[in-house]
Parts: C-alpha cells; structure tokens; sequence
C-alpha cells in the first residue's frame, strides 16, 4: 500500500494498518525525544560561550585597532543573541513536549 492511498484512506476515515505503510518503526517517547535535545541544546549552548570567551579574549588583545574592536563587538553581540535563542528554543521544547 501506497503513502498516498493511505492518507487517503485515513482522510476518509479508514483505518489504516501502519505496518503495511513500509515506514520504519520508531519506539521514542516525549521523554526520550527531550532529553536528546536538550543534549543538542547544550552543546550548542556550550559552543556558543566558547564562542563569546574567545571573542572577549581577542578584544582585549586587540590594543584597541578600531576594526578589530569593531568585528569582535558584533561578534559577541551575534553570538550573545544566538544564545538566547539556543535558550528560548530549548524552553519552548520542553513546555511543548511537557505538555504532551
């Protein structure tokens, strides 16, 4: 049986045999699928404040050349602003899969 006739046949109420679809079988719950990202999630986070020390180590080092302080700023700023996002997603995650 066909993906297509199968959502066809659940658009029309059918009951559909998932075995018969030819798609592999997952076994993960919400809490499996939670805890692999906020995995994700930290490493990204972790990554990130690296990316921000390393940064604020070579804008002290750099003996104030008004370009370099320049890219190294935005550079912290970007990376500042990448965090919060990496900490705003993996709080909407968990509301989201908590609430399942």
């Amino acid at each position: 049986m066909s993906i297509i006739s199968s959502v066809l046949m659940f658009a029309q109420g059918v009951e559909v045999d998932r075995d018969d679809l030819g798609l592999p079988q997952v076994d993960a719950n919400t809490l499996t699928v939670q805890n692999i990202l906020q995995i994700i999630f930290g490493v990204v986070a972790a990554i990130t404040v690296i990316f921000i020390i390393i940064s604020a180590i070579k804008l002290s080092t750099s003996l104030g050349d008004p370009q370099a302080v320049k890219r190294l700023r935005g550079s912290i700023i970007y990376a500042a602003i990448g965090l919060v996002v990496v900490l705003l997603a993996e709080t909407i995650v968990t509301f989201v899969l908590g609430s399942l």
